[in-house]
């Protein structure tokens, strides 16, 4: 058999975030809010620095789960 072993070490680990902001369109889309939960990839987005404080852009296409309690 052909194939490619992948080891748990090197596969992507999902990261849990906290929305902050939002577009209109996003917020209609998805039915998501600020204080909204979400699962994103670890290499999802773009990383920017507003006002000391990190934050990563993504759009909805690069969440995996929305998280509801």
């Amino acid at each position: 058999a052909k194939g490619i072993i992948i080891p748990d070490a090197a596969k992507e680990k999902p990261t849990i975030g906290v929305i902050v902001a939002i577009n209109d369109t996003t917020r209609e889309d998805f039915n998501v809010d600020v204080g909204t939960r979400i699962l994103f990839g670890k290499y999802a987005g773009t990383e920017v620095v507003i006002e000391k404080e990190k934050l990563l852009i993504i759009e909805m296409d690069e969440a995996f789960a929305i998280i509801r309690e």
